[in-house]
């Protein structure tokens, strides 16, 4: 049985984007294949599968023949310029069902601010992308609380 979602993995300390996907295994590649109908005539849409165990991305969904495929490591390379300007720090990484949606998440240095005393709020930023069919690569600022 594959998981629905999958837990982030801590990936502080680690300073280089690469070695970040490695350490929680998303350092595959999405495989674009075309689809047919069920009489074997082709459809005009394709479908995705990860390169290293072959789970099918794409579950009810699909791609156009325009849909270019990236690797993981070279679509999360924007994340790397965060890193090495020193104002983010990698925080975590990870995958939900298994691998159809993959993230990176980096803390803000010195982006912590208080809503009244001692309730602070972290400031993070956010790359993630999606092989379903549903969105392209995004990258975000959304703002955590640790507590409530």
């Amino acid at each position: 049985m594959i998981p629905l979602i999958n837990s982030q993995t801590d990936v502080r300390g680690i300073n280089n984007v690469v070695d970040a996907l490695k350490k929680v295994g998303m350092d595959w590649e999405p495989i674009k294949e075309p689809l047919s109908f069920p009489d074997g005539k082709p459809s005009g849409a394709y479908g995705l599968r990860r390169s290293d165990n072959g789970f099918v991305l794409t579950h009810g969904n699909s791609v156009k023949s325009g849909w270019t495929v990236l690797p993981n490591i070279k679509k999360m390379e924007v994340f790397q310029k965060f890193i090495d300007s020193g104002k983010v720090t990698l925080d975590g990484a990870g995958v939900f069902r298994n691998g159809t949606i993959i993230f990176l998440i980096g803390k803000v240095v010195g982006g912590e601010e208080d809503v009244t005393p001692g309730d602070a709020i972290h400031q993070y930023v956010m790359a993630s992308d999606a092989f379903d069919g549903s969105r392209s690569v995004r990258l975000g600022f959304p703002a955590f609380r640790p507590f409530c």
